[in-house]
């Protein structure tokens, strides 16, 4: 692992995965992709993407690879992490800004709700890009103006909570994919265990 960027809410580590490793998560969630939600709920022209959920008792070597590095980056059990959230963007496809945390201070629809029950708010999120053989399609963070590329076996890792506020500067966009096709695996980190 090399690490290429870190700050109080942001790290950026490149080498994580191999590319074999990032190959074999592809081929895992590509025959399972469905349409992307937005918590449940479709929202034209916002999230254009398609996704697969791998459940994390899985014995593909590569995904506990992706559960045990979650696990040692948040400190937090494999118990509190989602199932991993493969996704695909397609030519024009983008998400547009957006957080991942889930409480709208009091302004969550039933879905939302539901999903805070089963097991409290994202407190991280952890990003690994599985292939690089596009164009455009980086994780642009709003607030800081930076913007990750996509590398192949980088890992992004952000708080998005600060000493139990909501980090606004967590607030981000998968950019347009301009030429090509874009993989990346998302592990949502809760404040408890995930039922």
């Amino acid at each position: 692992m090399e690490l290429v960027l870190k700050s109080d809410w942001l790290y950026v580590m490149d080498n994580v995965l191999t590319p074999e490793e990032c190959e074999e998560v592809i081929r895992t969630g590509e025959s399972m992709m469905t349409k992307s939600t937005t918590v449940g709920i479709e929202i034209n022209d916002y999230r254009t993407s398609s996704n697969a959920f791998i459940n994390k008792d899985t014995e593909i070597p590569a995904l506990q690879k992706i559960n045990l590095i979650t696990e040692s980056l948040t400190e937090l059990p494999l118990e509190n992490q989602e199932s991993t959230c493969i996704v695909k963007y397609n030519e024009g496809e983008e998400y547009k800004v957006h957080k991942d945390n889930l409480d709208h201070g009091g302004h969550n629809n039933e879905e939302t709700n539901i999903e805070l029950e089963r097991g409290g708010d994202r407190l991280y999120s952890v990003m690994f890009y599985l292939n690089d053989d596009m164009e455009g399609g980086g994780t642009f963070f709003v607030a800081p103006g930076i913007e990750v590329r996509p590398k192949i076996g980088r890992c992004v890792v952000w708080k998005n909570y600060i000493n139990g506020v909501v980090n606004n500067k967590s607030a981000h966009a998968g950019l347009p994919i301009e030429k090509g096709v874009k993989y990346i695996a998302v592990k949502w980190v809760r404040e408890n265990k995930f039922e």
